[in-house]
């Protein structure tokens, strides 16, 4: 069996759309720059005719301008056309502003895809937190989507020149932004790749699963001594009841700014009481902050007082001569005390499950959690979960799995229960 792999992700700022506010003079009224240009991808657009230079061809494929179009989506189109030569005599300028310092390895751009209508010369200014110009860069987009490479770290303004269309008598249509660049690799550009999936059943852990790649680039983008690289644009981003008691969730001297805090444990919503600034937003585990003169910031509420309920749960039918071994489970958070005793039945029965079986497989449309009947090498069946999968991408697609249940006795057939109906072969 043939395979290949390809690695896709995008190194953006993932904070930057957020935090971002577009603005444009000569935007067209029904523009709406604060919904559309914060969306996260691009929706589909629709083709339309306009009364632009040599633009709507009588092929039954445009649709008529709609009466309402404020409630559609558009991005940015600008109020004048460029000219016969494509220039436009004043450029339309797209002011983007930030409250925090922002870093990205470039912009970009996506324009009217419907028609392939782009603007093919853009000068990008980047501006720091006191109006500083950092740095300024001149693009020749030959695509609907372009992508401006200039890595500029710590910005807080952006400000785009659109300067010609590339056909003459167009709009500037802008449909979005991404503060950073969408990648791809294949083939001998992969030298490894691993996917780890692991699950536990009655979630006494969270498992995180992880890709592990390993990519050459013969141009060095990753590399940590490449003062253009894209290194150090890398982003490394149980029932409680309501306390009764006002602690102490946060103190700390501020300047004037808006601030984000992240408190150390729940929080009752509605509780928090500041001095010192101004409380523009609260969640059970964050407030916004916004401090108009530098001073000592302090904030206040009632965290959430964790109720504990101690079950015991003894396993049946045990030879005579077992020994007992009890198990202790202390930090089973996250547990309604209504739901408490089937979750200890729940424990009780994991624990049960002695047989472990790992094997290796070719990838197929097992997933992780997954209930298996598999057989060993000895004949025998074990029914349990698939706790564990392993993925090698470039070595054969192989998956390296783990499952563990209990051995099914020789004689189990459906209508005893030990097979149920949905659940899958043999591997």
């Amino acid at each position: 069996m043939r395979t290949n792999t390809r690695v896709e992700f995008g190194l953006y700022d993932v904070t930057a759309r957020g935090d971002s506010t577009p603005s444009c003079t000569t935007a067209k009224p029904f523009c709406n720059l604060g919904r559309d240009l914060l969306l996260e991808s691009v929706p589909s657009q629709n083709k339309y005719g306009t009364l632009e230079r040599e633009q709507w061809l009588m092929d039954g494929s445009f649709s008529f301008f709609p009466e309402v179009p404020e409630q559609y989506f558009w991005g940015l189109w600008s109020t004048t056309q460029s000219d016969k030569s494509g220039v436009f005599a004043d450029p339309p300028v797209l002011d983007i502003t930030f409250t925090q310092d922002h870093s990205s390895s470039g912009l970009t751009l996506h324009f009217y895809s419907p028609t392939e209508d782009w603007a093919s010369r853009v000068k990008i200014q980047w501006f720091s937190q006191d109006g500083g110009l950092i740095s300024t860069a001149l693009f020749y987009p030959n695509s609907v989507d372009y992508y401006c490479a200039k890595k500029v770290e710590n910005y807080r303004r952006i400000r785009i020149y659109f300067l010609e269309t590339n056909r003459p008598g167009r709009y500037l249509k802008l449909a979005g932004i991404d503060y950073g660049v969408y990648l791809h690799f294949s083939g001998h550009e992969i030298v490894e790749a691993h996917v780890l999936e692991e699950c536990d059943p009655i979630s006494s852990e969270i498992s995180i699963n992880t890709l592990n790649v390993s990519l050459y680039n013969k141009e060095g983008r990753f590399s940590i001594l490449n003062p253009e690289g894209y290194f150090d644009v890398l982003q490394h981003k149980q029932k409680y009841l309501p306390g009764e008691s006002t602690e102490e969730l946060y103190r700390d001297t501020l300047d004037p700014g808006t601030y984000r805090v992240t408190f150390n444990a729940p929080a009752v919503v509605g509780s928090l009481t500041v001095t010192g600034a101004e409380l523009t937003e609260s969640g059970v585990n964050l407030c916004t902050l916004t401090v108009a003169e530098a001073g000592e910031v302090c904030v206040t509420g009632r965290k959430y007082a964790d109720s504990t309920v101690v079950l015991k749960r003894t396993a049946a039918n045990l030879p005579p001569n077992v020994q007992d071994n009890e198990l202790t489970v202390t930090d089973a958070t996250l547990v309604d005390p209504s739901r408490a005793e089937a979750v200890a039945v729940r424990v009780l029965e994991h624990y049960a499950q002695r047989y472990e079986q790992n094997f290796s497989m070719a990838a197929g449309n097992e997933k992780l959690a997954d209930r298996l009947i598999i057989q060993s090498f000895g004949g025998e069946m074990v029914r349990g979960v698939l706790t564990k999968l392993e993925f090698d991408l470039t070595g054969g697609f192989l998956a390296d799995a783990k499952v563990i249940g209990r051995r099914l006795t020789s004689n189990a057939a459906a209508y005893a229960g030990e097979i149920h109906a949905g659940e899958r072969s043999l591997i």
